[in-house]
């Protein structure tokens, strides 16, 4: 609250300096603690960049880079992954294609239908999601098949 003009000599209190900010947010590599399926390379501040998790895993879909200090920027969000509850892994049909309700498993409930290639019929067609052990559900049986 000084007024200039009580102090025709004054001076400043220090001598300001500017800091450079960051221009990238450090990789991240995958480990046992964060379930990443892939590493996260280095990024450019403000590019947003996908996190992609194990099988099991889900996480925070995608994270940006911002400057929060002069040392290095930061990704938004921590690029780590946490289990998947009551959910059924997704499985591969020999002659055939397995169509799950979701892209890469089935909640538990959920079910999977299978398709065969063309001159093969089908066995058991259809299995359900159940509960598992440890909140991770498995299919019923039998499992699904394509015969000639």
């Amino acid at each position: 609250d000084a007024n200039p003009e009580d102090n025709a000599t004054g001076s400043w209190d220090s001598i300001l300096e500017c800091a450079k900010l960051p221009s990238y947010c450090p990789a991240v590599e995958p480990s046992e603690s964060n379930h990443l399926r892939e590493r996260i390379k280095a990024v450019a501040l403000d590019d947003i960049v996908a996190v992609r998790c194990r099988f099991g895993y889900v996480g925070p879909g995608e994270v940006s880079c911002t400057a929060l200090s002069a040392a290095a920027g930061e990704l938004s969000a921590t690029p780590s992954c946490t289990a998947k509850v009551n959910y059924c892994p997704p499985f591969n049909v020999k002659l055939g294609n397995a169509e799950i309700q979701h892209v890469d498993g089935a909640v538990v409930g959920g079910t999977s239908t299978i398709e065969c290639m063309a001159g093969y019929a089908y066995q058991h067609r259809t299995v359900e999601c159940r509960p598992g052990t440890e909140m991770v559900g498995e299919w019923s049986d039998p499992a699904p098949v394509c015969v000639p």
